[in-house]
């Protein structure tokens, strides 16, 4: 015998593309109170390993900034001034992730571009059956 289908007990059970703004809901997706500890438990978990080793960069990069506390006389094109040596590195540190991350945006950027480039190649040529094997 079939198990039947039983109806939702609330509506807040009830998922639909209109209710949900036209997003599809995954089971992962589920509320918090319809979710079981495991799943929570789990969560916290990824949080912790992300947070942890985020605080101990944090602390060697405060440690490395408070030991190194001697003024050093910094130039840069026309700038000049005396700064804290372990600031003026953290600084420049920063700067130099700021770059390294506008290059490696404006290289996923590029690479989108040319993968849906490909996409709508590929559905014309399968759409007029040219496709090329």
């Amino acid at each position: 015998m079939e198990p039947q289908a039983q109806a939702p007990s609330s509506p807040a059970q009830v998922a639909t593309p209109a209710t949900l703004g036209g997003l599809a809901q995954s089971p992962s997706a589920n509320p918090p109170a319809q979710r079981g500890t495991r799943g929570q438990s789990a969560r916290s978990g990824r949080v912790w390993t992300r947070v942890v080793p985020a605080l101990v960069f944090l602390a060697a990069i405060l440690t490395f900034v408070f030991q190194n506390l001697r003024d050093a006389k910094v130039d840069f094109i026309t700038l000049s001034g005396r700064f804290p040596v372990g600031l003026a590195l953290l600084v420049a540190a920063t700067l130099g992730g700021l770059f390294v991350l506008v290059l490696a945006s404006v290289q996923i950027y590029h690479l989108r571009r040319v993968i849906r480039r490909y996409q709508k190649n590929d559905a014309r040529d399968r759409a007029s059956g040219s496709a090329i094997l």
